[in-house]
C-alpha cells in the first residue's frame, strides 16, 4: 500500500506530522501568558534531595530483612530435607519383619506368695508358682 491509500481510506491516522491538525485536538486551555496549553518546552519536575540518612537506613533494613528471608528459606530447605530422609528411614525400617508372633511366644508367669516373719518383720517367700514355660 502506498501513502495515497491509506491516507484515502480514512481507517488509519494520517503519518505526515506537517498535516497535523494539532488544535482540534488540544483540550488543554491556553496558558496565562498566552500560550497554547502544549507548549514547546516541556516541564521540568523538581528533584527533591534525598535524605543520606534515611537512604542509609532504608538499605540496613533492606540488608537485614533479605539476611532474614535467606536464612528462613535455608532452614525451609533443610526441614524439607530432613523430613524426607526420615520419611525414607521409617519406611525402610517397616520393610523388615521380624518372623516371631505372639501365638510362638512362650509366656511364663511366677506367682509368689509372701508373708512377714512375726520375730524378724520382714518378708517371706512362703510360695512359688510356675506356669507355662520351662
Amino acid at each position: 500500500m502506498n501513502e495515497n491509500n491509506r491516507s484515502s481510506s480514512g481507517n488509519s491516522p494520517d503519518r505526515n506530522p506537517q498535516k497535523r491538525n494539532t488544535a482540534a485536538r488540544s483540550s488543554m486551555p491556553p496558558a496565562i501568558n498566552g500560550k497554547a496549553g502544549n507548549s514547546a518546552q516541556p516541564h521540568k519536575k523538581k528533584k527533591r534531595k534525598k535524605n543520606k540518612v534515611l537512604m542509609v537506613i532504608k538499605k540496613f533494613f533492606s540488608i537485614i530483612l533479605t539476611t532474614i528471608m535467606s536464612l528462613f528459606l535455608i532452614m525451609i530447605i533443610t526441614g524439607t530435607i530432613v523430613a524426607t530422609a526420615l520419611t525414607v528411614y521409617v519406611l525402610d525400617f517397616m520393610e523388615e519383619t521380624t518372623g516371631v508372633t505372639f501365638q510362638e511366644l512362650e509366656q511364663s508367669y511366677d506367682t509368689v506368695f509372701y508373708a512377714t516373719d512375726k520375730e524378724t518383720g520382714e518378708y517371706v517367700n512362703l510360695q512359688t508358682i510356675k506356669t507355662g514355660g520351662t
